[in-house]
């Protein structure tokens, strides 16, 4: 479904307005897991497969034995206006955004527990813009001034809730892969028998209900991302005559950015079995660093903090010479950017950054 409305009008006539808007949009749908069994027949001692005509092996679905997981996805969009006319000259307008996003998903892999394939996504977004216009009052001159922030969040957690780095909960139980196993070593079901493993004359058995591959413990690779950014601009404007026309701009801008990530496996790793299925597991996915040729330190997460500043200037002149049909426009942008290390230090400069600029219009 997708539902919204919104409101606005004024609170103090001529002067003070509002405006707020909601959207919620839903959507879900169900996966069904079934069993299936091989079929087998005796021949010579030994339980072999059935096969069709292709040989192709014959397999039957196990009644009573489906289970239905749902999945949904969810997005929600708020935005709040105020608009403020002080006097004919100055005008001030809010502006706020927020636009959560969350889903429970299951990947579309059931060949697992649901704690190992299942977690819940969360990004938010935040947005928040103060602007300020203010001109004189033959409109010769105009400055347009805004103040912005801006915050992204982004992580994972298991179907408990439980988020990456906490010490209990999925997300503090590895994610662990199996070589062929009976399904039956995984979950309970009523199976009457069908799944029961077959002996051949040599002692050796066959699983009916065997699975290649299976997953269990927490969800694995997860993930808890922060990004803020503020910013505030300026730019004036000025129309002048001299020798014709002159469209006159001058701006500054700013931009401070940090960023916070933290990556890793759910309990710290993430392990598998030997693809024989004979219960000897080692790690498969885990994040640390060298001590020393024979020793390691393993890390719960990777946590990095990074932070970029930069700010500009900007001085234009679109300039009508003499005759509307013709325009030069001359102007120049000095930029500097300043990017800063996860241990806080100066990792990369880039100050003086020129940019000239001219161009020759001609409109007849």
């Amino acid at each position: 479904f997708d539902v919204g409305a919104d409101v606005g009008g004024p609170i103090i006539k001529d002067k003070l307005w509002y405006y707020v808007g909601v959207d919620h949009a839903r959507e879900q749908w169900t996966l069904t897991r079934s069993i299936h069994r091989t079929l087998y027949e005796k021949e010579g001692g030994a339980w072999v497969p059935q096969t069709d005509s292709n040989d192709k092996y014959l397999s039957e679905k196990i009644g009573g034995a489906d289970d239905d997981f749902t999945e949904h996805f969810n997005t929600l969009q708020v935005i709040a206006k105020l608009d403020f006319r002080a006097n004919q000259n100055h005008r001030f307008a809010l502006t706020g955004m927020v636009s959560p996003e969350w889903e429970e998903n299951y990947w579309a892999n059931m060949v697992a527990s649901p704690t190992a394939v299942g977690a819940l996504r969360n990004d938010v977004n935040v947005d928040g813009v103060l602007n300020w216009i203010a001109t004189t009052d033959d409109m010769d001159f105009s400055l347009d001034t805004k103040i912005g922030f801006h915050m992204q969040t982004g992580y994972d957690s298991g179907l408990d809730g439980s988020r990456l780095g906490d010490s209990s909960g999925e997300a503090a139980t590895p994610y662990v892969r199996w070589y062929n196993h009976s399904v039956t070593d995984f979950f309970d079901f009523d199976h009457g028998g069908k799944c029961d493993p077959l002996e051949n004359d040599d002692g050796s058995t066959v699983l009916p209900c065997r699975v290649s591959l299976f997953y269990t413990g927490g969800p694995g690779w997860m993930r808890d991302n922060r990004l803020t950014r503020l910013s505030a601009s300026t730019v004036g404007n000025t129309v002048q005559d001299f020798l014709g026309e002159h469209d006159l701009k001058a701006g500054l801008d700013f931009q401070l950015n940090q960023f916070q990530q933290k990556r890793g496996y759910s309990g710290g790793r993430s392990i598998s079995e030997d693809r024989w299925g004979r219960g000897h597991f080692y790690d498969t996915r885990i994040y640390g660093s060298a001590v020393s040729p024979s020793e390691y330190t393993v890390f719960d997460y990777l946590e990095n903090k990074t932070k970029s500043l930069s700010y500009g200037a900007f001085l234009q002149d679109s300039y009508q010479i003499l005759v509307e049909m013709l325009t030069l426009n001359l102007g120049f942008r000095y930029d500097a950017q300043f990017i800063y290390s996860a241990q806080g230090k100066l990792a990369m400069s880039l100050p003086n950054q020129w940019s000239p600029r001219i161009g020759l219009i001609f409109d007849p």
